[in-house]
């Protein structure tokens, strides 16, 4: 029992020493932790209030939303297999993903100009395409994944 107390004793010296270099380095590496931890939960923080904001002001996005919740309780009552949801969990986000950035772009452009510019009307027509194409390509990717269970389903194949 003395050689286990001794070595605790000799662990408390070398570890609460805050006068050697391995130590200040230790500290130095801990606050460095600490302040990356504290960037990553306030990015985490501010994209959470992007998405309340979001969601609070863009109907499309709340459609897509509903649209996404639909596709899932589909997903699971039809028993997708795994690779088919993942397909599905990227096409969806990718979608809701776009959507969040056509809106970043019409946000920039009505804080840049209010009057209506042929520039301006042109960057939000072109991040809406990109909206739109995206979203009729998640409709035909998800009718091409959901159509063969769909038709187990109901026993049409």
């Amino acid at each position: 029992m003395a050689s286990q107390e001794k070595k605790d004793k000799d662990l408390d010296k070398t570890f609460f020493n805050i006068n050697t270099i391995d130590n200040i380095n230790d500290i130095k590496v801990l606050e460095n932790t600490k302040k990356e931890f504290r960037r990553f939960k306030n990015s985490v923080k501010y994209s959470l209030d992007g998405l309340k904001n979001a969601y609070s002001s863009e109907r499309s996005l709340i459609v897509h939303l509903f649209w996404t919740v639909v596709v899932f309780v589909v997903a699971f009552l039809l028993r997708l297999d795994r690779i088919s949801v993942v397909i599905s969990i990227c096409l969806m986000g990718g979608v809701l993903a776009i959507e969040l950035i056509n809106t970043a772009i019409e946000s920039v452009v009505d804080l840049v100009t209010l009057d209506i510019h042929p520039l301006a009307k042109r960057a939000k027509d072109i991040g809406s395409a990109a909206s739109f194409i995206f979203s009729v390509c998640t409709i035909i990717g998800e009718c091409i994944l959901f159509f063969p269970y769909i038709f187990k389903f109901f026993g049409w194949i």
